[in-house]
């Protein structure tokens, strides 16, 4: 296990993950691309804005990227043998590992392949559609930051997308609370007290 990610994460609103700025970026790197490859005239009267063809999908992929990463809270249970992110309001991301090489899942929502990256841990999903989604965790030298990049690539775009989100360490108080799940009333809270 070359890193251990065990513990509780909370997003740090101060690094990473400014929609904006990530396709703003990207649509000036596309621009001098294209530059380099049309004529003169053609350069002159480049420009992208939010309707042009090749940022529309560009677009679409920067607003899945933030809905599917905006989890304020991560709880990772990692040891040698697997790892479990339960990520807030979303599914679990999980892996078990088995000599150190990358797990395969087949299902009808499409295939997942997750393992170590050197590392960093990949979780890398391809969807029936052709998109793919790979989340890259990466800890600070220091254990204290946990970098998680989440890539979109789409054949419509043929341009990945990056969006960085950025968590640290936090230590969980214990909650008055207990909570369940239930069909009819959806998530039910009682006070621990209430119930003894």
């Amino acid at each position: 296990m070359p890193v251990n990610f065990d513990g509780s994460w909370e997003r740090n609103y101060s690094r990473g993950g400014d929609i904006q700025e990530n396709i703003t970026r990207l649509a000036r790197r596309l621009n001098r691309s294209s530059r380099g490859s049309s004529s003169p005239n053609e350069r002159r009267n480049a420009g992208f804005t939010s309707s042009s063809p090749s940022l529309g999908p560009i677009i679409a992929m920067a607003r899945l990227a933030d809905s599917i990463t905006r989890s304020d809270t991560l709880f990772i249970d990692h040891d040698i043998q697997s790892i479990a992110v339960e990520r807030q309001d979303d599914f679990d991301l999980t892996c078990e590992f088995s000599n150190s090489t990358a797990q395969k899942f087949e299902s009808p929502l499409g295939r997942e392949i997750c393992g170590w990256d050197g590392t960093k841990m990949a979780f890398h999903v391809a969807l029936p559609d052709g998109i793919t989604i790979t989340h890259r965790l990466t800890l600070s030298p220091d254990g204290q930051e946990l970098n998680v990049a989440t890539t979109l690539t789409s054949p419509i775009s043929g341009t990945p997308y990056t969006l960085n989100r950025f968590y640290y360490r936090f230590e969980p108080l214990p909650s008055p609370y207990d909570c369940e799940q239930t069909l009819t009333r959806k998530r039910v809270c009682y006070k621990r007290e209430e119930r003894d």
